[in-house]
Protein backbone atom coordinates (compact mmCIF):
# COMPACT_ATOMS: atom_id res chain seq x y z
CA UNK A 1 0.00 0.00 0.00
CA UNK A 2 1.47 3.42 -0.80
CA UNK A 3 0.15 6.59 1.38
CA UNK A 4 1.87 9.48 2.31
CA UNK A 5 2.53 9.51 6.40
CA UNK A 6 -0.27 11.87 6.71
CA UNK A 7 -2.80 9.63 5.44
CA UNK A 8 -1.51 6.56 6.75
CA UNK A 9 -1.94 8.53 10.19
CA UNK A 10 -5.16 10.26 9.50
CA UNK A 11 -7.49 7.03 7.96
CA UNK A 12 -6.12 5.01 10.84
CA UNK A 13 -4.03 2.86 8.45
CA UNK A 14 -0.86 3.18 10.93
CA UNK A 15 -1.33 2.58 14.64
CA UNK A 16 2.21 1.94 15.55
CA UNK A 17 4.51 0.51 12.73
CA UNK A 18 7.94 -1.38 13.38
CA UNK A 19 8.65 -0.23 9.43
CA UNK A 20 7.58 1.34 6.35
CA UNK A 21 10.06 1.38 2.80
CA UNK A 22 10.41 4.26 1.37
CA UNK A 23 10.79 4.60 -2.46
CA UNK A 24 12.80 7.90 -3.54
CA UNK A 25 10.61 10.41 -5.22
CA UNK A 26 7.59 8.72 -3.77
CA UNK A 27 5.48 5.99 -5.57
CA UNK A 28 1.88 8.14 -5.50
CA UNK A 29 1.32 11.10 -8.10
CA UNK A 30 3.34 14.34 -8.40
CA UNK A 31 1.06 17.26 -7.20
CA UNK A 32 -1.05 18.50 -9.41
CA UNK A 33 -1.89 18.93 -12.96
CA UNK A 34 -3.77 21.12 -15.72
CA UNK A 35 -4.46 20.48 -18.68
CA UNK A 36 -6.78 22.38 -21.18
CA UNK A 37 -7.70 22.19 -24.76
CA UNK A 38 -6.66 25.19 -27.01
CA UNK A 39 -10.36 25.20 -28.23
CA UNK A 40 -11.61 25.25 -25.05
CA UNK A 41 -8.90 27.62 -24.11
CA UNK A 42 -9.95 30.00 -27.03
CA UNK A 43 -13.43 30.23 -25.50
CA UNK A 44 -12.40 31.85 -21.51
CA UNK A 45 -12.17 34.92 -21.41
CA UNK A 46 -8.15 36.92 -21.78
CA UNK A 47 -9.52 37.71 -17.91
CA UNK A 48 -10.52 34.75 -17.00
CA UNK A 49 -7.05 33.18 -18.40
CA UNK A 50 -4.82 35.55 -16.82
CA UNK A 51 -6.41 34.32 -13.69
CA UNK A 52 -6.04 30.80 -14.15
CA UNK A 53 -2.45 31.32 -15.52
CA UNK A 54 -1.70 33.36 -12.28
CA UNK A 55 -2.96 30.32 -10.02
CA UNK A 56 -0.85 27.59 -11.73
CA UNK A 57 2.55 27.01 -12.48
CA UNK A 58 5.00 28.13 -9.83
CA UNK A 59 2.49 29.26 -7.70
CA UNK A 60 0.41 26.36 -6.98
CA UNK A 61 3.83 24.19 -6.54
CA UNK A 62 4.89 26.49 -4.42
CA UNK A 63 1.69 26.10 -2.57
CA UNK A 64 2.39 22.40 -2.58
CA UNK A 65 4.77 22.78 0.06
CA UNK A 66 2.09 23.43 2.48
CA UNK A 67 1.33 19.62 1.99
CA UNK A 68 5.03 18.65 2.24
CA UNK A 69 5.24 19.95 5.34
CA UNK A 70 2.06 18.49 6.42
CA UNK A 71 3.47 15.25 5.51
CA UNK A 72 6.64 15.83 7.38
CA UNK A 73 5.22 16.33 10.32
CA UNK A 74 3.31 13.19 10.21
CA UNK A 75 6.70 11.20 9.74
CA UNK A 76 8.59 13.14 12.22
CA UNK A 77 5.66 11.92 14.92
CA UNK A 78 5.80 8.72 13.68
CA UNK A 79 9.91 8.42 13.76
CA UNK A 80 9.37 9.79 17.59
CA UNK A 81 7.24 6.46 18.39
CA UNK A 82 9.75 4.32 17.07
CA UNK A 83 9.22 3.86 13.04
CA UNK A 84 12.17 2.33 11.27
CA UNK A 85 12.59 3.87 7.36
CA UNK A 86 14.23 1.62 5.05
CA UNK A 87 15.11 2.44 1.02
CA UNK A 88 14.05 0.15 -1.48
CA UNK A 89 15.94 -2.39 -2.38
CA UNK A 90 16.55 -2.76 -6.51
CA UNK A 91 14.36 -5.44 -6.66
CA UNK A 92 11.33 -3.99 -5.56
CA UNK A 93 11.98 -0.75 -7.66
CA UNK A 94 12.54 -2.87 -10.37
CA UNK A 95 9.40 -4.57 -9.89
CA UNK A 96 7.50 -0.93 -9.40
CA UNK A 97 9.04 0.27 -12.76
CA UNK A 98 7.44 -2.52 -14.51
CA UNK A 99 4.13 -2.39 -13.14
CA UNK A 100 3.98 1.42 -13.95
CA UNK A 101 5.49 1.08 -17.73
CA UNK A 102 1.90 -0.52 -17.84
CA UNK A 103 0.52 2.19 -16.67
CA UNK A 104 2.46 4.71 -18.75
CA UNK A 105 1.71 2.80 -21.73
CA UNK A 106 -1.82 3.32 -20.99
CA UNK A 107 -1.98 6.86 -20.44
CA UNK A 108 0.59 7.33 -24.07
CA UNK A 109 -2.25 5.65 -25.67
CA UNK A 110 -4.86 7.11 -24.54
CA UNK A 111 -3.52 10.71 -25.18
CA UNK A 112 -2.04 9.05 -28.72
CA UNK A 113 -5.94 8.30 -29.56
CA UNK A 114 -7.08 12.20 -28.23
CA UNK A 115 -4.68 13.71 -30.84
CA UNK A 116 -1.79 14.35 -28.07
CA UNK A 117 1.75 12.71 -28.55
CA UNK A 118 1.55 10.91 -25.23
CA UNK A 119 4.84 10.45 -25.24
CA UNK A 120 5.96 14.04 -26.05
CA UNK A 121 3.87 15.38 -23.40
CA UNK A 122 5.44 12.75 -20.84
CA UNK A 123 9.10 13.73 -21.83
CA UNK A 124 8.17 17.74 -21.53
CA UNK A 125 6.89 16.59 -18.34
CA UNK A 126 10.00 14.90 -16.91
CA UNK A 127 12.29 18.06 -18.58
CA UNK A 128 10.36 20.12 -16.53
CA UNK A 129 10.95 18.47 -13.56
CA UNK A 130 14.51 18.20 -14.12
CA UNK A 131 14.97 21.99 -14.01
CA UNK A 132 12.58 22.45 -11.00
CA UNK A 133 15.05 20.01 -9.54
CA UNK A 134 17.42 22.07 -10.60
CA UNK A 135 15.93 25.24 -9.55
CA UNK A 136 14.78 23.70 -6.07
CA UNK A 137 17.21 21.36 -4.61
CA UNK A 138 16.10 18.58 -2.24
CA UNK A 139 17.28 18.39 1.06
CA UNK A 140 14.51 19.89 2.87
CA UNK A 141 12.32 16.86 3.62
CA UNK A 142 12.34 15.41 7.35
CA UNK A 143 15.45 12.76 7.24
CA UNK A 144 15.04 9.38 8.60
Amino acid sequence: MALTYAAARTMGVWKKAVSVVEVDGGVYAPTFSVFIHEDKWAKISPRDRAVIEEMLGESLAMRSAAWDAFDNSHKKAMLKQGLKVEQADLELLATLQDRARLVWEAWIADADRAGISGYAAIEAFFAEMEKLRQQYPSGTGVQS
